[in-house]
């Protein structure tokens, strides 16, 4: 019997995305205000979890490996429900939905890092990395 899988958290699911846009551990560091180590260990954890590499690792940057093309798409989504949840927690907080309750969601509402990693460069970046 296998043990069970660890989840990957929201964290390095953040991560992950930000370095999509960003091409760099670096620039990814810099964008969510912690060290470009802490970069290096999230992305270590999730290709742990995989069990393969999830960035091509070069001098100019890095750039995603099929797998790490793959798990973007679903660590976008399990972020943008994230982003669902926080806004309607927070409409429930502020005694209840305004008159404009769904307009976030229709309009795509989402925090910094994801609404960057959703910016068409971004989308094309990634689809010249895919084979």
């Amino acid at each position: 019997m296998s043990a069970p899988v660890r989840s990957p958290d929201l964290a390095e699911l953040d991560t992950l995305v930000v370095c999509a846009v960003e091409g760099s551990l670096v620039a990814t560091a810099a964008r969510l205000g912690i060290s470009r180590p802490a970069v290096a260990k999230r992305i270590n954890n999730l290709e742990a979890l995989v069990g393969r590499p999830l960035l091509h690792r070069e001098a100019r940057g890095v750039r995603l490996t099929e797998e790490g093309a793959t798990l973007l798409g679903a660590a976008r989504r399990i972020l943008e429900e994230r982003d669902v949840l926080l806004s309607t927690v927070t409409q429930i907080r502020d005694e209840g939905p305004s008159s404009i309750a769904g307009l976030r969601q229709l309009l795509g509402y989402s925090p910094k890092a994801s609404r960057a990693a959703q910016q068409p460069e971004a989308r094309l970046a990634e689809t010249e990395h895919l084979p």
